[in-house]
């Protein structure tokens, strides 16, 4: 379920890695530029291209030499154009006389009346295009400058920020009270932010190479440098069942670990080597984090000769929780490249802070860019207890073991889905109430449960002398009984 815990053995590598474990520039005419003075890119348009056109028919007028060719082309112009070139020439104004050129062009009379027509009409029609076009484009430049919601919210946000009284021109309407969109623009305009190569810069010597040698070979993973004084954190499944544990800093000096404390539930650990002057990370807080902004992994995929590979990407999702080995954990969801030998590294944002750690990906054929971090703000009160008690106090435990019954499995046993219970600690609440080996449990404190993953849900709603109710299919029997279980404290 941890492909980023690898294996050195190049068979085992194998195995880990098919294993579906799981600002605008200003582009309006302003009035500066528009001698009319009105500020109107459409009527400015109009006026010069309707002056043109009076200049050009009033040379025609005056100019007596016009071919005999040109007024025959006019001449058997067809009514119908005539027509239209009527509908699309301007009226006087109210109140106005036509002028003696105006007259003639309504009228068609003289000798190149119909020609000066489908002239005018022509250019009335490129009058009427530009006019129209550059309404459009006033329009578009309108919409684009502040009429959608996240310009007004980027705005609104530079302007407060460059101008102490700018609070007191805002109108409601562009003032949201929403706390994730004002997160949102603070992550967009950022405060501080670094650069990816800052980011990687500021980090590198406070990330760890981590080998665990096992009864099964040696798996290697990453670690975060915690303190100066050799506190480091890093996966619970990073150093599970290690014989040997050995820490390799960014310069290649190494150093033998001991166990501070680890957490399965959590998939957290502590490890101490004894080392001093180390750069510890700098750890922000998750609760802060949007989706959409950056996000940094570090680590050391496929082991340490790739050690320090860093990847980006951003925050996919938060608060995904993910069924990992039988338990839900609340991650962070990224789509920065975590791979084997990434758990236990560090994901940052765009201050260099670790907002989680690195610890599952989702590796199938069919996905891709699905890796998940536990939350550093809910990572650090575990880490910190790791470090004063060694363990995790007050946590809930049945005090039996065994596995989840598949619907196939039910059905082909006619029995109901559920818990499967294999064994019963002794001394434990579960073997005071009375729960057998072989009991199938179907509901925790009335709550319907069939897997492993749900039973552990509502378990972990409760602490340590709790009494839940537990209801049992006996397979002894045949019957469904409710026992009383008095929950112990979990260790490890």
């Amino acid at each position: 379920m941890f492909p980023e815990c690898r294996s050195t053995d190049p068979k085992e590598r194998m195995i880990q890695m098919n294993e579906n474990t799981w600002n605008h520039d200003d582009d309006t005419l302003s009035a500066s530029q528009n001698p009319s003075g009105t500020g109107e890119p459409a009527a400015y348009i109009e006026a010069e291209a309707s002056q043109l056109a009076a200049e050009i028919i009033e040379t025609q007028l005056a100019a007596p030499e016009l071919s005999e060719e040109a007024g025959g082309i006019a001449s058997e112009a067809a009514p119908e154009a005539e027509a239209e070139t009527r509908f699309m020439m301007q009226d006087p104004l109210p109140g106005e006389a036509p002028s003696e050129a105006s007259a003639s062009k309504a009228s068609g009379i003289g000798r190149h009346g119909k020609f000066k027509t489908i002239l005018a009409g022509f250019l009335a029609g490129i009058v009427f295009t530009a006019s129209v076009s550059a309404a459009s484009i006033g329009g578009y430049l309108a919409v684009s400058r502040g009429a959608l919601p996240w310009s007004q919210g980027v705005q609104t946000a530079q302007t407060m920020e460059t101008s102490p009284d700018a609070s007191d021109a805002q109108s409601p309407s562009t003032v949201t009270n929403s706390s994730s969109s004002r997160k949102a623009i603070t992550a967009a305009l950022g405060t501080g932010t670094l650069t990816i190569p800052e980011i990687a810069e500021k980090t590198k010597n406070s990330v760890v190479g981590i080998s665990t040698e096992t009864m099964y070979g040696t798996s290697t993973g990453t670690g975060i440098i915690y303190s100066a004084e050799g506190t480091i954190i890093t996966n619970a499944h990073v150093i599970s069942g290690g014989r040997k544990i050995t820490v390799t800093l960014a310069d290649g000096t190494t150093y033998d670990a001991v166990i501070t404390g680890s957490d399965t539930k959590s998939d957290l650990a502590v490890i101490k080597i004894k080392a001093s002057g180390l750069l510890p990370a700098t750890f922000g807080n998750s609760n802060n984090l949007v989706v959409g902004e950056t996000a940094v992994a570090i680590g050391n995929p496929l082991g340490l000769e790739f050690a320090g590979s860093v990847t980006a990407g951003v925050i996919s999702a938060l608060n995904r929780e993910v069924d990992v080995d039988g338990r839900y954990m609340t991650l962070i969801q990224t789509d920065a490249a975590i791979n084997p030998g990434n758990s236990g590294g560090p994901l940052l944002n765009n201050k260099g802070e670790v907002v989680g750690i690195n610890s599952v990906k989702v590796s199938t054929e069919d996905t891709e860019g699905l890796g998940f971090a536990i939350p550093i703000s809910n990572a650090l009160p575990i880490i910190q207890e790791l470090i004063a008690n060694g363990q995790v106090t007050g946590r809930p435990s049945i005090g039996i073991s065994g596995e989840e019954l598949s619907a196939q499995a039910a059905s082909y046993y006619n029995v109901p889905q559920g818990f499967l219970v294999r064994t019963v600690t002794s001394g434990s609440g579960a073997e005071a109430g009375g729960l057998q080996a072989g009991d199938i449990i179907i509901a925790f404190n009335g709550v319907t449960v069939k897997t492993q993953s749900e039973l552990n849900r509502e378990k972990d709603r409760c602490a340590a002398g709790d009494t839940a109710t537990i209801r049992v299919h006996r397979t002894t029997t045949s019957k469904e009984i409710d026992l009383k279980i008095v929950l112990s404290e979990a260790v490890g």
